[in-house]
């Protein structure tokens, strides 16, 4: 009985790492070795549009694949790389604004007065 192994989807090099039945299980699994995973969903409208690398040589073969295969237009890689980028942008703002509501919420349930067990009087 052999395991099977993630490997490469470009070059077929071997992680060692066994694969599991999910996709973003595998890509977790070897995002840890400093492989790349990426879902191109975005720009081909399927989830099943991914691809694992061990390089960033062999992500771009694969990535390049894909939009041939899909006949994704400049125009839609543009679309999507500034929607991306604009994303990316946004993320020091909505952290300070989600640790500010998270601050307020604390606040409020130090309001809240805690019944202390054993205080009862009869």
């Amino acid at each position: 009985m052999t395991e099977k192994t993630i490997k490469c989807d470009c070059c077929q090099k071997d992680s060692g790492i066994e694969a599991s039945e999910n996709v973003g299980t595998n890509g977790a699994r070897v995002y840890r070795l400093g492989w790349i995973f990426k879902n191109l969903f975005l720009y081909t409208g399927k989830a099943s549009d991914t691809y694992i690398a061990c390089s960033k040589e062999c992500a771009k073969k694969c990535r390049d694949e894909i939009f041939s295969r899909e006949n994704v237009s400049p125009e839609k890689k543009e679309e999507v790389s500034s929607t991306s980028q604009k994303a990316k942008m946004k993320n020091p703002q909505m952290a300070e604004e989600t640790a500010n509501a998270v601050q307020r919420f604390a606040d409020l349930l130090n309001k809240i007065p805690i019944k202390k067990e054993g205080n009862t009087k009869s």
